[in-house]
């Protein structure tokens, strides 16, 4: 029944990368138009965090101002409610919004996922068609086909061209023909009008009327009336230049230094991203089929196949521990038939726990298909205890029947301290809130419910199996050997075990100075602590930034410079480059896809250490290459941002983040450093006359329109074309367009006549702030940096901190955000973590034992299992991170079943009339051989894990480093110091007869 339920429990279960977690972010979004920074800083950006900062569940507050904008980001606790949130944010803004400035427009509230990112991007590509002619055909074509698929969230349009119908003026026509900026405006809108004019009902027939009120063609603007002139209308083509064109673009896609319009593919937050990537790649012939001649679809970025890839390596994973496991138990007990009856617990357990995690709601993700990998070491034990016992009863003449109760029976009490030990382990990872918590919870649940299943197969299926299987037949040769080895084996451990607690000082002392040893292998891992270790996810990214002025041209001018370095890389595959994003024209974002691990020399890592010296040769624009974070929760890209907040001006902190991130580049561990506070951004600044605008009877209105139609593209009106709504946009062409001075050409009406703009404007060159930014209410700068492959997060998070103790000046401290905040949060929750995983053992043993002195020499053996896992990680130049420090918390319950074994053992033995000493001498003797079976069963199962290549390799390899090095190190030690502490600790239990 538990195969059955188990398996079609498996069937249903979700499949996912990382489990989900809601590190959500809530934005706010306020249009000031016309606002400088500053003002919209001071009457926009300010009073709503002081009315929202109270929501409940927020762990911090960003924001930034810049001109006629205002966004602010709250940034949720891991797991908060975001549907509270926002009905608490749309509350309080209600209260505020009638004492914000009366011409910006409403707040817009919306909510952003974490795992809203995209997971393919298809590009489209023509030699013929215009991108606009693309554009147009996907959002009419393949968007609503791609959009409607099961799981998908949204598919959006990079470098998109909208058609537009430009409007090219003439000023100096329309100077000389008296038509203003205003007349054009008014002209437009009376001409280009949506009609509804209704219908007439006859008697047995409606007829609808259709009124050609509005325009369609380019040649239906340009025969607009704008005036008559005698006997003459003048249309607007005798004014201007009509032409169906494009929006002016603010982004612009490259696949391998090719202009291309591409569509982003995110998944809804609920959704498999394997089954979002097969449902698009099964709908793609259709659309492949119906695509223009000449345009031509690829895929140059599909995260489904990382996931795909790191999910099947930890499927690999199982099978190998499975086949590791089998050769252990083989190995110990020589018996083909004694094999099966470990062996049957590893998949009833595993289905066992899908079950569990189906009720849970669980996913199968890379987490807890690790937990499987570890619980198959773990969920033999138990059965290998059981039929240890029941196995020497056999050989001692015992009837497989008799041998089964009589084994099972002495057994079944430490069989259980050992299960719910190793469950309670994990109760404070499930329970634990923050980054651990949220990743882990899947993980320690799936861990502890499958052992505790184990547990109990271990003491039902097991001895009824034993009474089948086993019997008391002459050995084969190989039994004959093992069984004469690991004799000897006894017979020399008994001995030394006798020397060494006839020297227990010696013991004492030598555990001591393994322990202390254990500490300094543990310094220099905890000041090179970092959150996650680095994956090779086969990509680099590339964060490029030019000057506050840069337009889009200028941008693409230094990004085909950086294409052309990535290109000449022997291992890139594809690399695409979208201009404009992620924020201003001025910045751009790169993806260079790598070829496979296998097919590879370097590493990504190798890879940006090697070429972000040679970026810096690209001199008009600043490149940041690193690799995509390797947790699900990182809302930021980069590893390192601190954050100097100041009551102050936020001249006094540029100053003070400049000195840092100079200071900081010279460091050569950390391989680019960068401050988002920029206060350099050239700007026009227009003065108006207003005491002679009011002479001559012109309105703010008419200088605002005459200066849009000068410097901006305003929307006048709108066109339909293929059944979709574009813009009309009037605006100054020819010579005078990009010339800041076309003031001079644009005319203004009077009742007097017609009068230049310029005037009653003037127009200066300014200096403006880009963004003013704000971090929790206080104005802020962000410091953000990536790091060479040998420098560790907790070396720059101390680097960064003494920089800015020697550079803050009065008013100013210093936060975190994004990685560091989480790294800094998540260091101070695993010491207690331990704390508690302690706790609940020793709590669970002294219930078990019905002894507050017995619990504690079980776990002796834990801090030299420690010792071990340091000593390894020290050695393989590994890290603590948040997954070996989980590998740590499962080596304290694993190592303590020995422990168990052992003193409960030892108890009994005290109970027919033993000595202490005899008792537990004789108690480690005869469970030396689980003891060994287990370690080699644990330690061979995570022998997948330290040889593990491909995706997600790395976090794996350390956790099973920290799984192997603690097993077999600590085992060798707690044999000699559990029992030594036995005879210092123990009770003396009166014989029972």
């Amino acid at each position: 029944m538990l195969l059955v339920v188990g398996l079609l429990s498996f069937t249903k279960l979700n499949v996912r990368q990382f489990p989900k977690i809601d590190a959500n972010l809530i934005s706010i979004s306020t249009t000031y138009p016309g606002a400088s920074a500053s003002l919209v800083e001071s009457f926009v950006t300010t009073p709503i965090e002081n009315a929202i900062s109270g929501v409940d569940g927020i762990d911090y507050i960003t924001s930034s101002s810049s001109t006629g904008k205002s966004t602010i980001i709250l940034h949720l606790q891991l797991n908060a409610d975001i549907n509270a949130a926002m009905v608490d944010v749309n509350s309080d803004l209600s209260s505020v919004i009638k004492k914000l400035p009366s011409t910006i427009d409403s707040p817009v509230v919306s909510k952003v996922e974490s795992d809203a990112v995209p997971e393919m991007i298809l590009t489209f590509s023509s030699h013929s068609l215009s991108p606009e002619a693309i554009a147009d055909y996907l959002t009419r074509t393949v968007q609503p086909v791609l959009s409607n698929l099961p799981g998908v969230g949204s598919a959006d349009i990079l470098g998109k061209r909208t058609y537009a119908m430009r409007i090219w003026l003439d000023p100096k026509r329309m100077n000389q023909l008296g038509i203003t900026g205003t007349d054009i405006q008014n002209a437009l809108n009376n001409n280009n009008v949506q009609s509804q004019p209704g219908e007439v009902d006859r008697a047995q027939q409606i007829l609808s009327i259709n009124a050609n009120t509005d325009l369609k063609t380019a040649e239906d603007f340009a025969q607009i009336p704008l005036k008559t002139v005698g006997n003459t209308v003048v249309q607007l083509k005798d004014v201007a230049h009509v032409t169906l064109g494009s929006t002016t673009p603010t982004d612009a896609l490259l696949i391998d230094n090719k202009f291309a319009v591409g569509m982003a593919i995110t998944p809804k937050s609920s959704a498999n991203p394997l089954d979002v990537a097969t449902a698009v790649k099964a709908a793609l012939p259709n659309i492949q089929h119906a695509l223009p001649a000449d345009l031509t679809l690829s895929i140059p970025r599909d995260n489904s196949i990382y996931i795909q890839q790191s999910i099947d390596e930890v499927n690999h994973a199982i099978i190998e521990s499975i086949v590791c496991v089998f050769i252990v138990i083989w190995g110990f007990l020589g018996s083909w038939r004694s094999v099966l009856i470990p062996m049957a617990t590893i998949p009833l357990s595993l289905l066992g726990a899908c079950l569990f995690m189906f009720l849970l709601g669980y996913t199968l993700n890379t987490l807890t298909l690790l937990a499987f990998v570890l619980a198959i070491g773990m969920v033999v034990d138990d059965a290998i205890v059981v039929l240890e016992n029941i196995h020497r009863h056999i050989e001692t003449g015992s009837t497989p029947l008799q041998a089964a109760l009589k084994g099972a029976r002495e057994i079944v009490f430490a069989v259980i301290a050992m299960t719910f030990t190793l469950a309670a382990v994990y109760a404070p990872i499930g329970f634990a809130g923050g980054l651990t918590g949220a990743l882990f919870k899947e993980f320690a649940f799936t861990l502890a419910g499958t052992v505790v299943i184990s547990g109990f197969i271990a003491l039902t299926l097991s001895p009824m199996m034993c009474t089948k299987f086993l019997k008391h037949t002459e050995p084969n040769r190989f039994a004959i050997w093992l069984e004469k080895n690991l004799h000897h084996i006894t017979t020399f451990y008994q001995a030394t075990l006798t020397t060494v607690l006839s020297m227990r000082p010696v013991v004492v002392i030598s555990t001591g100075a393994l322990f202390i040893c254990g500490l300094l292998f543990f310094w220099p891992l905890y000041k090179t602590s970092t959150l996650a270790p680095d994956e090779d996810q086969s990509v680099i990214m590339g964060i490029v930034s030019g000057p506050t002025s840069a337009n889009l041209a200028y941008t693409e001018r230094y990004t085909a410079e950086l294409s052309q370095l990535l290109a000449m890389q022997p291992e890139h595959r594809t690399i695409a480059v979208i201009n404009g994003r992620p924020s201003t024209q001025n910045s751009a974002m790169a993806f260079m896809e790598l070829t496979d691990w296998s097919e590879r020399k370097r590493s990504v890592d190798d890879m940006i250490a090697d070429l972000t010296p040679k970026t810096q040769s690209i001199s008009g624009v600043r490149v940041m290459l690193l690799s995509p974070p390797p947790l699900p929760t990182s809302t930021d890209l980069y590893p390192i941002e601190i954050v100097i907040k100041t009551t102050g001006s936020y001249e006094a902190l540029n100053h003070v983040a400049e000195e840092i991130v100079q200071t900081a580049e010279k460091n050569p561990g950390i391989l680019r450093a960068s401050s988002d506070l920029k206060l350099d951004k050239p700007e026009l600044t227009v003065d108006i006359n207003r005491a002679k605008a009011a002479t001559l009877g012109i309105s703010m209105n008419d200088i605002s329109t005459a200066l849009n139609i000068a410097f901006g593209e305003p929307e006048t009106t709108t066109f339909t074309k293929n059944g979709i709504t574009y813009d009309v946009i009037p605006e100054v062409g020819g010579l005078a367009r990009d010339n800041p001075n076309k003031i001079n050409y644009i005319n203004l009406k009077t009742s007097g006549g017609s009068i230049p703009l310029s005037s009653v404007v003037t127009i200066r060159n300014t200096v403006a702030p880009e963004t003013l930014n704000h971090f929790q209410q206080q104005r802020a700068a962000t410091i953000s940096a990536i790091l060479s492959p040998s420098y560790s997060t907790k070396e720059a998070l101390q680097y960064f901190q003494t920089l800015a103790n020697h550079a803050l000046q009065s008013g100013m401290s210093l936060d975190y955000a994004g990685d560091s905040r989480s790294f800094l949060q998540n260091g101070h929750g695993m010491g207690t973590l331990f704390a508690f995983a302690l706790i609940f053992i020793y709590l669970v043993l002294a219930a078990q034992f019905e002894s507050l002195t017995d619990p504690f020499i079980v776990l002796f053996s834990v801090p030299l299992s420690l010792v071990g896992a340091f000593a390894t990680l020290y050695f393989t130049r590994g890290s603590l991170n948040i997954y070996t420090e989980i590998g740590l918390i499962t080596l304290i319950g694993l190592i303590s079943k020995h422990g168990i074994l052992i003193v409960e053992f030892a108890n009994q033995l005290q109970k027919t009339g033993l000595s202490v000493r005899q008792a537990v001498i004789k108690a480690a003797s005869i469970r030396l051989r689980p003891i060994l079976m287990t370690t080699a069963a644990m330690a061979l199962g995570a022998i997948p894990l330290v040889l593990a290549s491909g995706a997600g390799a790395n976090a794996r390899s350390q956790m099973g480093l920290v799984i192997l090095g603690g097993m077999l190190i600590g085992t060798c030690f707690t044999l000699f110091v559990v029992p030594t502490a036995y005879t210092f600790l123990a009770r003396r239990i009166t014989r029972q007869d």
